[in-house]
């Protein structure tokens, strides 16, 4: 509710502390060119997503007129956006500090940027960054003393479209939608890589006692009307679409689901993943080298040849990832089948606790919304495309 000169220009600012759940939304922009095979190239035409926070602020009848006032004043102009998902408690701040000891490694506090000081609404101080060190920030000038303060990063924005009030004459609460200017760049750390793709082994969670899977495909359906219908199914691959349900229990979970976001920037950037379900049941024993056995089900070796990577997990933990190179029955045994890999795989049979399958999936949009729950609790539902078995 105030109008504060920084050396980033004149910015509009509500110190009003959202109410949960916050709506985070991230957006990029992929242009897939599609083969007539169904073969994908996807070109990043947005370096950096858009950012966009929807706030429900709640206004006490103190506070209320002023942030009238500021939203009706400010609505066109410049806004500092406190990033109240972020918040981080700092304890007390004597006079003549200008180092506060804080966590600098989860949160987005940046050299040359502001963070807010809040401790209530009628006590709070936007200040600016000067240097930022493991464990600490240097503000550029000494702030006022707090008893209890909350560390809050501050982004830089506009409000987009018209804030919505409801009053009931004494109280209001407004809903806004912010977006951000200078949102953070991630560094695009590379994982584990399988195949010179990415590779990533942290499963999912459902998000009720089942989850959705779909599986799609291009058919030309050629009618003239006349006679029979002829279909024509030219892609290589079908395709299976999954949801990737996502819970972040505190800041480091946080951040490095932001870092995996940001990594696959929208449908860009495809990644290896297993299915995480047992779709193979080994058969082998003693130590498996190149050939792994699996259970001949009635029907497998008719489609398992569509399907030639496999993720294999052990009992303690650890995937590996291998290139199925051919598959046959085991001679005189037609209830088994003998999987030759690329790479040996040198662990003892009675080790492995799974095998799946892997697929080289992409996020199926480029909008991905994040709920925040509070207490630096996270959730996000996105959908996934496996692209090539």
């Amino acid at each position: 509710m105030a109008k504060v000169q920084t050396s980033l220009g004149e910015l509009a600012l509500l110190p009003l502390p959202a109410r949960v759940p916050v709506r985070e939304l991230l957006e990029w922009k992929t242009d897939l060119m599609t083969s007539f095979n169904g073969t994908e190239k996807a070109i990043q035409l947005r370096n950096h997503p858009r950012m966009t926070l929807t706030y429900l602020l709640p206004e006490t009848a103190a506070v209320k007129p002023r942030a009238y006032l500021a939203q009706y004043g400010a609505l066109g102009r410049r806004w500092a956006i406190p990033l109240w998902c972020e918040a981080q408690p700092i304890g007390g701040i004597l006079l003549n500090t200008i180092t506060i000891q804080c966590n600098t490694e989860l949160y987005d506090l940046r050299a040359g940027g502001l963070a807010l000081l809040w401790q209530s609404y009628d006590r709070w101080e936007l200040v600016e960054i000067e240097a930022v060190a493991p464990g600490e920030i240097t503000l550029t000038d000494y702030p006022g003393a707090f008893s209890a303060a909350f560390l809050v990063p501050v982004r830089v924005g506009h409000i987009d479209g018209s804030p919505e009030r409801s009053s009931n004459g004494y109280e209001a609460e407004t809903s806004v939608r912010f977006e951000v200017e200078d949102i953070e760049a991630l560094a695009e750390d590379a994982p584990a890589q399988f195949l010179g793709r990415d590779l990533y082994l942290e499963p999912g969670m459902m998000s009720a006692s089942t989850y959705g899977q779909e599986i799609t495909t291009r058919v030309d359906r050629v009618d003239y009307e006349l006679g029979k219908v002829a279909r024509r199914t030219p892609w290589r691959y079908n395709r299976d679409l999954r949801p990737r349900h996502v819970v972040c229990d505190g800041p480091a979970e946080v951040r490095a689901f932001r870092n995996w976001l940001m990594r696959r920037a929208g449908r860009f950037r495809p990644y290896w993943s297993p299915t995480f379900e047992n779709d193979l049941r080994h058969k082998s024993t003693g130590t498996v080298a190149d050939k792994l056995l699996v259970e001949a089900r009635e029907g497998l070796l008719d489609w398992l040849p569509l399907r030639n990577h496999v993720a294999v997990q052990t009992l303690a933990g650890a995937w590996l990832c291998r290139t199925v190179t051919a598959a046959v029955p085991l001679p005189g045994n037609a209830s088994t089948v003998e999987l030759t890999l690329d790479t040996a795989l040198n662990v003892p049979a009675q080790s492995i606790a799974a095998v799946s399958f892997l697929g080289l999936r992409r996020l199926d949009t480029d909008r991905v919304e994040l709920n925040w729950l509070g207490n630096s609790v996270l959730r996000c539902t996105v959908n996934t495309l496996e692209i090539q078995p």
